[in-house]
């Protein structure tokens, strides 16, 4: 029964990554896994310095930037992004929630290949 259970998991989790060819993200599992915290961890870390561009303080930015990546939408003050009345903070959070939208394991494929092919549909 468990290897019955772990063939469908892995059919469903290469049906939900996004390949041009069939096969698995990467030989073993774990390092799929490390693929995708680097995807997170890149995403968060790039999210959190754009809002420090834009104007936030250092541990607001850090903040900020774990919720948006999580699609959360928590914040730290009352009015949210609005606390900031800047359109360069709104800006950044739009971009960030779409990238984030994506699948974790197109954009690991993609920097995998180094190629954007891994977006086209």
């Amino acid at each position: 029964m468990t290897l019955s259970v772990f063939r469908s998991s892995m059919a469903i989790f290469n049906r939900s990554t996004s390949t041009s060819s069939p096969g698995r993200a990467t030989p073993r599992i774990a390092s799929t896994a490390k693929g995708l915290w680097l995807v997170y961890v890149l995403l968060t870390a790039l999210c959190a310095l754009a809002y420090a561009w834009a104007g936030m303080s250092t541990l607001d930015a850090i903040m900020h930037a774990f919720t948006t990546i999580s699609l959360g939408g928590f914040s730290s003050h009352d009015l949210s992004l609005g606390f900031w009345a800047s359109p360069a903070i709104e800006a950044c959070a739009i971009v960030f929630m779409v990238v984030a939208g994506v699948n974790f394991g197109t954009h690991f494929l993609a920097l995998r290949r180094r190629s954007l092919r891994s977006y086209a549909v």
